[in-house]
């Protein structure tokens, strides 16, 4: 078997570092800290103006900052912005009136729930517009700005607020803490444990007075397994609004739940029943009309259990007519993502670019409604697309919009332009503006981070290919900004989370490559199999196989890393990772003794009581065998780390967050009594407040210096 390592030219010219540069300080944590993080773009209804969202961070705070700017969208690049909103805590959701004029958002005053606010577009003092007591999120005005639609967490069979109210109030008051459920799961992925309440949808007038539950009422809300709307858009005409909602969501203990799109009259006086546009065995989500409101585009995802049957094996007349697959042979926890359109004159149902190997993410339309744009992953690159609507139904494929060098997040339209995010692992997102004309490239929008940056040495990353039993393999590697390849460098691999993700070249506030680089490690992220942008069969040959063909291929990469590469060292290699990158380090110490230590965050370490505790049990039933433990047990954990524990001799170091519903605290606390047992050298960190990513920025600095330490006391 002929392998090959190579970067690519490319970045060969353009990781080059100047003298200057190399003298320049490394990159520390304080200065990651100190960024400035973009968050949501809303373009104005003329697209001439944007407002965006910019979060900053402190040691001395437990969250962030989160105030609206209004940026202009014309002219020359970085052009000035004005500041919204300065108020302590975060405020987000903004939603543009259709004239312009007004700006409405998301704050949350006091200690109370979020409500919404206004604020004229030009500035001035925000008006609060709701006091629910269930708080209020995700505004959108109607097309004809007489009206706004917004989510609050109700109580579902609640008459109005003062009932919501009264049972909130009941609830604190209860002496009692005890929590009761019949279905599974009971606390969401934030370890928020469910009370009863679920998104509903609201409307208010513009001009104020009472808020209106529109589904309060309906047959809809009586459902078992009714979890809430999720996403919503207006139809263009102002009288209905689409959604997406889950009626099986209490059946997770050995399946994927569904979620359906429904479409309910605003107009009516009194509850409106919603009808079902889109019903079959699938994650239908971001539901969004074309302009004119001839089309419905949306994403879904058909990861689900067996098949679209109705049950007695007849698939159901929604499932018939919507041109899904007809048949899944077993649970799947990974199939690519699609986009599909519904014609709302006919009902017809088209699933785009059938032919197109790749997951695309949630579609926008064009401002003349002629095109989709989204982006995807694409061979460890996130890339924007856009795809003509003509092409679309007639099977054709899309073309790129906006490439590398970076990645591309989500693309938002404004008029003629298409704004998305644009990152680096030297830099974290900006934004720019893209001309649909593809006349001219990407014109920068904000410069957040550039002054800061600046005085930093950070080198590009590089690109490399390698071959395992016939499979081209792809990754990333970053060196230490003063790289000499006269000298020897430590190997920090460093696998992605998921399974199912992949490293691209953007900016990790968790595992910052940069940050590790100026400690003098080579930075190793290898998108094995599972990896997403690869192709479905990819990334799905991950199922039942977590273990043995992933562990394969990225030793691979690291034999030719260091056969090809001379400046490496193979007797300094340390590795770390969290979530599936976390199973992946326990699995690592099971298998080989080759590297000199091991840090493992929120790691898988024993499939079964991982299986029982999860709020994920169903992605453990897919990827560890299809069946239940009992049914197989040998089957069940011949990939879970602690059934080889017999074998450990790497010095591990185990994190866990007391609140990671993900991947319970248990795990990590049962690898590190094995470890103990076994004798061998190891070290455990607990953070109580913290969940599945570490992200307070005093616990995410002890992290880090944890981390680095561990590593330096076994390398250097």
């Amino acid at each position: 078997m002929r392998s090959s390592l190579i970067p690519t030219v490319a970045c060969a010219l353009a990781c080059a570092v100047t003298a200057a540069e190399a003298q320049a300080p490394p990159f520390t944590h304080e200065a990651m800290i100190a960024t400035k993080r973009l968050g949501a773009v809303v373009p104005g209804p003329d697209g001439r103006q944007a407002v965006i969202q910019i979060l900053t961070y402190r040691y001395d705070r437990p969250g962030p900052d989160g105030d609206l700017w209004l940026v202009d969208l014309r002219g020359t690049s970085n052009p000035p912005m004005t500041r919204l909103t300065s108020a302590p805590g975060v405020e987000s959701g903004a939603a543009w009136s259709p004239d312009g004029r007004t700006i409405v958002f998301v704050a949350r005053p006091g200690d109370g729930p979020s409500q919404l606010f206004r604020i004229p577009a030009g500035g001035g003092t925000p008006e609060q517009l709701t006091t629910l007591s269930t708080g209020a999120s995700q505004p959108r005005f109607s097309p004809d700005g007489r009206t706004i639609a917004f989510l609050s967490s109700v109580y579902p069979q609640a008459a109005n607020d003062a009932d919501n109210a009264a049972r909130l109030k009941a609830a604190r008051e209860n002496p009692s803490s005890a929590r009761i459920y019949t279905g599974f799961p009971y606390r969401d992925y934030g370890n928020n444990w469910f009370d009863g309440r679920v998104n509903h949808l609201m409307t208010m007038s513009v001009d104020g007075g009472a808020a209106r539950a529109l589904l309060t009422g309906t047959p809809l809300v009586g459902e078992p397994g009714w979890s809430g709307v999720q996403e919503f858009d207006w139809r263009p005409d102002s009288r209905a609004i689409v959604f997406s909602a889950s009626v099986d969501f209490h059946k997770q203990a050995d399946r994927f739940d569904t979620k359906d799109l429904y479409l309910v009259e605003v107009a009516a006086r009194g509850p409106s029943t919603p009808t079902l546009l889109v019903g079959a065995q699938t994650n239908d989500r971001d539901p969004v009309f074309s302009p004119d409101g001839r089309y419905l585009a949306w994403h879904a995802v058909w990861c689900c259990w067996g098949s679209l049957d109705t049950g007695d094996g007849e698939m159901s007349a929604a499932a018939r007519q919507s041109g899904y697959p007809q048949r899944f042979d077993r649970l799947q926890s990974y199939r690519d993502n699609r986009i599909l359109v519904r014609d709302m004159r006919t009902g017809e149902v088209t699933v785009l670019m059938q032919g197109w190997d790749r997951p695309p993410d949630a579609p926008v339309w064009s401002h003349d409604g002629r095109e989709l744009y989204f982006s995807a992953p694409d061979q460890g690159h996130s890339r924007v697309f856009r795809i003509a609507l003509a092409d679309a139904l007639k099977g054709g494929g899309p073309a790129v919009l906006a490439d590398s060098p970076g990645s591309w997040g989500r693309p938002v339209v404004a008029g003629p332009l298409v704004l998305a995010a644009r990152q680096r692992t030297t830099r974290p997102p900006e934004l720019f503006a893209i001309a649909t004309q593809q006349t001219s490239a990407p014109r920068s929008i904000t410069d957040l981070n550039g002054a800061q940056l600046r005085p930093f040495a950070m080198r590009e990353a590089e690109e490399v290919f390698w071959t395992h039993a016939g499979r081209r393999m792809q990754g990333w590697l970053v060196k230490p900004a003063d790289f000499d390849p006269s000298r020897k460098y430590p190997l920090f691999l460093f696998p992605h989370g998921g399974p199912f993700g992949a490293h691209v070249d953007g900016f990790h506030y968790r595992w910052n490559a940069q940050i590790f680089a100026a400690h003098g490690y080579v930075v190793f992220m290898p998108n094995p199999t599972g990896s997403t942008g690869f192709g479905e069969s990819f990334a799905a040959d991950v199922q039942g196989a977590w273990g043995g063909r992933v562990f394969d291929e990225v030793m691979t990469g690291v034999d030719h890393l260091l056969a090809t590469s001379p400046w490496l060292d193979g007797d300094r290699m340390v590795a770390g990772s969290a979530s599936y990158g976390g199973y992946f380090m326990n699995w690592l110490i099971t298998q080989t003794d080759r590297f000199k230590a091991v840090f493992t965050h929120a790691s898988i370490w024993n499939f079964v009581s991982m299986t029982g505790a999860s709020v994920i049990a169903h992605y453990m039933l897919a990827d560890a065998s299809h069946a239940s433990p009992w049914e197989d047990f040998a089957a069940f954990n011949r990939y879970s780390p602690h059934y080889h524990a017999a074998k450990i001799r790497t010095p591990t170091y185990v994190s866990h967050g007391g609140q990671d519903a993900g991947v319970p605290d248990g795990q990590g606390m049962e690898l590190y009594w094995t470890l103990q047992r076994l004798g061998v050298e190891s070290r455990f960190i607990h953070f109580p407040d913290e969940g599945h990513h570490i992200l307070k920025p005093a616990n995410s600095r002890v992290f880090y210096q944890e981390m680095l330490d561990w590593f330096a006391r076994h390398v250097k």
